[in-house]
Formats: C-alpha cells, sequence, structure tokens
C-alpha cells in the first residue's frame, strides 16, 4: 500500500467514522468533520495526480452525511422542541438544494438553499456544554438561525459557490482581504468575549458529552402504529435524497437520479414492513442497535439480490454500491432509533410564526 493511498484511506475514515460520534459527542465530533471537509481537498492535490473532478460530488455527499448524523443526533438529543423543528427546517431545505444541485448541476442553487443547519447546529451544541439551551426564548433561536444565514451563510456560499472564489488566491491577489479577515475575526471575538461576560451562571461544568446529565428517554414503541404515517414519508424523503446525493460519491455513476431515489425509496419501505412484519409476529423491536443495524442491512442486501433488476437493482451503480448499502442501512437505523425516543408533539410547534408573534407583542408592551 503506498503512501499515499494511506493517507487518503485515513482522511475518508476520518470522514465517514467522525459522524457516528455526533450522536454521543456532538460539538467536538462536527468540529472534527469541519476540519476534515476543510482541509481533504488539499491533501488529495498534494498526494494524488490527475483531475480532481470528482471530488465535488464526493464532498457534497459526505457533507450530507455528516449532516445527517447532526440532525438525527437532534431527534434525542434536543428537548426543546422550537429549537429541534428550527433545526429540522434548516437541514431539510439544505438537502434539497444539494439533491437539486445534483439534478441541475446550478451552483446558485446552493445558495438560494444555504447551510445553516451546520452553524445553528454548532452554535447550539456550544451552549449545551455548559448551559441548558431550553432557556433561550424562542424569538432568540429563530434570531440566531436567521442571523447565521443571512450574515453567515448566504456570504459563504456566494465566496465558494458563485464567485467560486479560493482564499489564498484572494490574499495573494489583494493582500488588503487578509486586514479585512482578521479585524472580522477580532470584532468577532470581542462578541464572543462580552456574551460570555453578561452570560448567566452555567448549568453545569462544561462537557462534551452533554446529554450524560439529562434523564435518558424511553423508546416510545413506534412501530405500533401503522406502516404509512408521517413518521415513514419523513424517513423515505430523507433518505431517499440523501441516498441519491451519497450515490454521487461514485464517480462513473450514471443512472438517473430520479431511478436512484426510487430505489434508495423502495429500499426504506421495504425494510419498514420488515420492521413491521417482526414486531407483529414477536410483539418486539430489534432491541439493540447493533441488532437492527445487522438485520436493516441484511434486508437491504437481500431486496438488492432477489429483486428483479428492472425493478430495484438498476437503481443503484454498479461500482461500489455495497458502501452505499452500508451507509443507507446505518442512517436509516439511527434514524430510527432517535425518532422512536422522541414523543409525538400536537399540534407541532411552529417557531418562526410564534417568534414573530413574541416580537410584535413585546413591541406592543
Amino acid at each position: 500500500m503506498t503512501t499515499a493511498q494511506v493517507v487518503i484511506a485515513l482522511v475518508v475514515g476520518v470522514r465517514l467514522i467522525a459522524p457516528l460520534l455526533i450522536l454521543r459527542y456532538p460539538l467536538p465530533a462536527i468540529l472534527t468533520c469541519l476540519v476534515a471537509d476543510a482541509v481533504d481537498q488539499t491533501v488529495f492535490a498534494a498526494v494524488l495526480t490527475g483531475d480532481l473532478g470528482w471530488y465535488q460530488s464526493y464532498d457534497k455527499a459526505l457533507d450530507v452525511y455528516y449532516l445527517s448524523f447532526a440532525f438525527i443526533s437532534t431527534l434525542t438529543n434536543w428537548r426543546d422542541e422550537g429549537a429541534f423543528q428550527i433545526a429540522r427546517l434548516l437541514f431539510f431545505w439544505r438537502l434539497v438544494g444539494v439533491a437539486l444541485f445534483e439534478i441541475l448541476h446550478w451552483r446558485p442553487l446552493l445558495l438560494l438553499f444555504p447551510n445553516a443547519f451546520e452553524y445553528f447546529f454548532i452554535a447550539y451544541e456550544a451552549i449545551r456544554t455548559r448551559w441548558n439551551p431550553e432557556r433561550l426564548a424562542l424569538v432568540t433561536l429563530v434570531g440566531l438561525a436567521v442571523g447565521i444565514t443571512l450574515f453567515v451563510k448566504l456570504p459563504q456560499e456566494t465566496w465558494i459557490h458563485v464567485l467560486q472564489l479560493d482564499f489564498t488566491d484572494a490574499i495573494e491577489g489583494n493582500p488588503g482581504f487578509l486586514a479585512v479577515v482578521i479585524a472580522f475575526l477580532v470584532v468577532v471575538a470581542i462578541g464572543a468575549v462580552r456574551l460570555l461576560r453578561s452570560a448567566p451562571d452555567p448549568d453545569w461544568g462544561f462537557t462534551a458529552d452533554v446529554s450524560h446529565h439529562l434523564e435518558p428517554r424511553p423508546r416510545l414503541g413506534l412501530v405500533n402504529e401503522r406502516l404509512i404515517d408521517s413518521i415513514l414519508w419523513e424517513k423515505l424523503f430523507f433518505l431517499s435524497l440523501s441516498g441519491m446525493v451519497i450515490a454521487h460519491m461514485v464517480p462513473e455513476l450514471s443512472v438517473n437520479n430520479v431511478r436512484l431515489a426510487a430505489t434508495v425509496g423502495l429500499l426504506v419501505f421495504l425494510n419498514a414492513a420488515v420492521t413491521e412484519w417482526w414486531h407483529n409476529r414477536r410483539g418486539t423491536g430489534w432491541s439493540t442497535t447493533g441488532r437492527e443495524f445487522l438485520v436493516v442491512l441484511a434486508v437491504n442486501l437481500l431486496l438488492l439480490a432477489l429483486l428483479p433488476e428492472w425493478l430495484l437493482s438498476a437503481g443503484l451503480p454498479e461500482e461500489d454500491s455495497g458502501l452505499l448499502v452500508v451507509m443507507i442501512s446505518l442512517m436509516a437505523t439511527m434514524y430510527d432509533r432517535g425518532r422512536d425516543t422522541r414523543p409525538p408533539v400536537d399540534p407541532p410547534p411552529r417557531p418562526f410564526r410564534e417568534a414573530w408573534a413574541q416580537w410584535r407583542a413585546a413591541r406592543a408592551g
């Protein structure tokens, strides 16, 4: 094995394994994913020769992969329903945008569907390291999401995906740009220090395992409900779009995107049917995460082997389809485990509408 192959294996390994840690150690794990995302292209350019045209689809696929685990962690770890609904909206908004980009290859789509979810997640998890974020007013959470979208992500998406500028090239071509960046970072640092000084006393000592002080949520047994429900529709939407994007890691992929999304959706639906059958037959779920993952993976592989090629198998790339099935099975398993610990809310909150009403009421008062 050459040095280049070892380096590539390590980088890809970090991008595949670090997202799993988000479920337990959300802040350090997602920061690790963020750093790996920032440096892997530079590493590939240094150790590989030839065209890196495949990198963009690879990068978007693994971005969706680690953001999916961040979203799944909110299902279990975020007790504030308003914060969860904001994160959910931001995540699916970005997921739709990335899926459309893979179909249309029109860069401004990434500006119209900015990845505000990631920084909102980081900010919320940073607060959770010492404070109970349920103390935050809904209008504050909405303001945080809007501020991140307008003042952080839209400029960043414009810079990267519309103007297609490189930070190093910008500094070399315009030395004054570096001074502007440094000044901006100083202002941000001063603002952060003042914010920390005015913050209330911490609710607990600093910890990266931010859920250890919370009472664990029991599994609700959502498998007892009917097969076709809102949870299944969300799962189909989530995994179909994610699977379509992740499949584009394969450079040789030539299958129709709609067919690919339908393929993943059919796998998810049939897995849900198997889970429902198992529960009705045995009166219990899979009991452990590992057992559920192995069953889901085995069912997916069996379906790919047994179902007619025109119906299912041709929808998946011939190269490296095994890795795709493993990733989708893992995401499906963790989504089920997370969703089964989140109690339903009736009616679900509408954070942006409620925050607007709170703001108007405060102004009127």
